[in-house]
């Protein structure tokens, strides 16, 4: 009489009472008066409970519908399908509380849910069909494994994840009206899988949302709300579906990926204000939308947005923390942050940037993309931008500032700005530097350029101060901008730097090795330093000119080459560093008035090759300074050279001219050091008087000082000089000997004009000397004939 009886499956459903009948009447009274009376019905408990449906009206109510004809009085685990496939049920038992649910995979029936279901354990569903005919609730307490069937509650409330627990929640085709996390406590819900949510999300205090994986879709307004928090993985998505336009408020955490595809005419509207991080990407699909007004969308995946973007003021940061983040399509930004510590953005579609871009860590790669920019731009210590092959545009209606460290590089950079782009850093392009309009400011800045510098518009240039280096080699790199601060050439390749229009700059400088052309411009250095030393410097024609006007001196490089017709302007003062050397058809080097051009110590060399001379026009009017008593000017090349050289005093003179019929015109000119003829043609350019303080040597050549019947060579030197002609090319005009020491004659000599020994002693050697006019011996002068024989044969 009376207790219970309870059966229980240990594990698998093998469906015992599927084939047992269990009863628990109480045992019937003795027959006689005093045998006691019928006992009890005890307490018949089964677990599991199988559904057979075999009541005939789909009712959990009815005991009939239940294997051994017992209806579920909580706690208890039910069965779906072990035992009946096709029986549909009806869950009317609002007040029974069941411990578990298993749908299993064979369960072809539907479960419509009448009366809400609270499951305090977990729920397997692998078939059939779950759904519900009203707003009631599924709440599962612990597990929801969805691995098959159709888990569809659409009007309903499916909540999960008990107080106090961490459930695991899959999901394999699922709707549910509202989503619940939690209710009294803490509580985790870890969800995978597919599951379409009508309305929103509701997290409730202290409980977790975890997007381990798989999909979630909000039909309408969501995604959550409620003080609970979510938590996202990179691997799920969030998308905003349905037919109407949809307006999310930020959510507490992260989500994965967020995708739009909601139909509606507004698609989905972030609200102002908020912060929306995602692990994942963004995907907008075709035909719908995303608004972001002033608020902030923290990305962590891909960008890829084929309906239109709207961001009204908003900000998106790139954060991924490892791998490569890309731009795909969609790239309309108000203000773009990139944040991606350890981690890249790569650009593959035209993005545009309403206002600023912030790189702050990580890796922007512009790759092949076009960015256009209308507000400013900055970088932070440690971040990295490479700049591709790409095209970067400032074209704001607003002043922009430009802030780039050092190593990093865009592609081609064009300033288009209505008003101003200002660059503040050193600032790098591995394309080309286009200026289209407005004002460029760039003091103090040091642009690093791998292709053309070209202007195409604009207003004002301010480059105080900057240095522009040229630094291309797949090309010639054009330049045509008015003005530099310090210009720098470091083109190594064969192509070079060609300027193509009039250029002014402070100091001028091509690197050992790297490639200039002038072009037909002109150049005007009023730069501390000009260093074109080792370089190759051409010229398009003749009419490339180069003026030195420095504020106070200039400094010239020892070795610089230039080929261009070279001024140092009025007054100005070029402090040789050792050698210049002047190359090209029709350069030279023009000394105006009241200039100086001071001499390295120990010497400087001034040679002229090619087509180049010196061509002072200030006449003597200038200064030759410095250590002038070692320095020389040398005459190579070709052409007629030398006549407009002025009267200063010089150090030597040496020619050395490519054939007999290139011939150096010598002027009138007082050296100190030594005339030496080593090739061309030696002659005077009419009756110019040569001063010498040094020797007069001839190595080859012809010395031509006879066929003008003039000309005359003076011996100046305060020490020993030596006069030595070749055989057959000796022939002078006039030679005279002031020098205060000895002169020797060290070979033949022939002396057409005047022979003057006016001073000191000249030792005529053991050659042969012809005098075929006046000879003179001063007094105070020795002539010394050694083994010479003297001939006196003139007319």
């Amino acid at each position: 009489g009376g207790g219970a009886v309870w059966v229980s499956e240990a594990s698998g459903w093998t469906v015992l009472r599927s084939t047992l009948t269990l009863s628990a009447s109480g045992g019937a009274g003795g027959a006689s008066a005093i045998a006691g009376a019928a006992g009890s019905d005890g307490g018949l408990y089964s677990d599991p409970r199988h559904w057979n449906g075999a009541g005939g009206d789909g009712l959990a109510s009815n005991a009939s519908n239940w294997s051994g004809g017992l209806a579920p009085r909580g706690g208890e685990r039910l069965v779906f399908g072990a035992s009946a496939t096709a029986a549909g049920c009806t869950w009317d038992l609002a007040s029974v509380a069941v411990g578990s649910v298993s749908v299993v995979s064979a369960y072809q029936a539907t479960i419509t849910l009448a009366s809400s279901m609270t499951v305090a354990g977990a729920f397997d569903m692998a078939g059939g069909t779950v759904a519900a005919s009203g707003p009631v609730g599924l709440g599962v307490a612990l597990g929801l494994a969805q691995t098959g069937g159709r888990l569809d509650v659409a009007g309903a409330t499916l909540t999960v994840a008990g107080a106090g627990v961490s459930a695991e929640i899959s999901f394999y085709d699922a709707r549910a009206g509202l989503l619940v996390v939690g209710g009294g406590g803490a509580a985790t819900a870890t969800v995978s899988g597919l599951l379409e949510i009508v309305a929103r999300a509701q997290l409730q205090a202290a409980a977790t949302l975890s997007l381990a994986a798989g999909t979630l879709r909000f039909d309408g307004d969501g995604p959550f709300v409620g003080a609970g928090s979510v938590n996202a993985s990179s691997m799920s998505t969030v998308v905003a579906a349905g037919s109407l336009t949809q307006t999310w408020t930020a959510w507490p955490g992260s989500l994965g990926a967020l995708r739009v595809s909601n139909s509606g005419v507004g698609g989905l509207v972030l609200a102002a204000g908020g912060r929306y991080a995602l692990a994942g990407g963004v995907i907008v699909d075709t035909g719908t939308a995303l608004t972001f007004a002033g608020a902030r969308l923290e990305v962590g995946g891909d960008w890829a947005a084929y309906g239109p973007v709207v961001p009204l003021g908003s900000t998106v940061a790139f954060r991924a923390t490892a791998g490569t983040q890309t731009v795909w399509a969609g790239a309309s930004f108000d203000n773009l942050i990139v944040d991606d510590a350890g981690a890249e953005l790569r650009f593959s579609t035209w993005v545009v940037v309403a206002d600023s871009v912030a790189l702050m860590s990580g890796a922007l790669d512009l790759a092949v993309s076009t960015l256009e920019v209308r507000g400013n731009w900055t970088e932070a210590p440690g971040a990295v931008l490479r700049g591709g092959a790409n095209l970067t545009v400032f074209n704001g209606g607003g002043p922009q500032s430009v802030y780039q460290l050092a190593g990093n590089s865009f592609g081609t950079l064009r300033a288009a700005s209505a008003a101003q782009v200002s660059i503040s850093s050193t600032l790098a392009t591995t394309g080309g530097f286009h200026w289209d309009s407005g004002n460029l400011i760039y003091t103090k800045a040091r642009l690093e350029i791998g292709g053309d510098m070209l202007v195409h518009g604009g207003i004002t240039l301010n480059v105080a101060g900057s240095t522009v280096v040229f630094d291309g080699s797949a090309s010639t790199q054009v330049v045509n901008f008015p003005q530099f601060g310090d210009f720098v050439d470091a083109h190594y390749g064969p192509y070079g730097v060609y300027l193509g229009a009039n250029m002014n700059c402070a100091s001028f400088r091509i690197l050992p090795g790297a490639v200039f052309n002038g072009g037909v411009s002109m150049i005007v250095a009023a730069g501390p330093v000009w260093d074109t030393a080792a370089s190759t410097y051409t010229a398009t024609s003749s009419a490339h000119q180069v003026y030195w006007q420095p504020a106070a001196a200039m400094t010239v490089g020892a070795g610089s080459v230039v080929g261009a017709k070279l001024v140092l302007d009025a007054g100005k003062t070029a402090i040789l560093q050792g050698d210049l050397n002047l190359v090209g058809t029709g350069t030279s080097l023009d000394v105006r008035a009241g200039s100086t051009l001071v001499n390295a110590v120990g010497g400087s060399t001034i040679a002229f090759r090619g087509g180049a001379d010196f061509k002072p026009s200030a006449g003597g009017n200038w200064t030759y300074g410095g250590d002038a008593a070692r320095s020389w000017l040398v005459f190579e090349g070709s052409g007629t050279k030398g006549a407009l050289v002025s009267t200063n005093t010089f150090g030597g003179v040496r020619v050395a001219l490519a054939t007999s019929s290139d011939v150096f015109k010598i002027p009138s000119m007082n050296l100190r050091g030594s005339l030496v003829l080593q090739s061309g043609t030696l002659a005077p350019n009419s009756a110019a008087t040569v001063k010498v303080g040094g020797d007069v040597l001839q190595s080859g050549g012809v010395l031509d000082f006879a066929s003008n019947s003039t000309g005359t060579i003076t011996l100046t030197g305060p020490e020993p000089q030596t006069l030595r002609l070749l055989s057959g090319q000796n022939a002078l005009y006039h030679l005279t000997d002031l020098s205060t020491a000895t002169v020797t004659a060290a070979s033949d000599l022939v002396v057409r004009g005047d022979f003057v020994v006016a001073a000191g002693t000249f030792a005529a050697g053991g050659g042969a000397l012809r005098l075929q006019n006046r000879v003179v011996i001063a007094t105070a002068a020795v002539f010394l004939g050694q083994g010479s024989t003297v001939i006196v044969d003139g007319a």
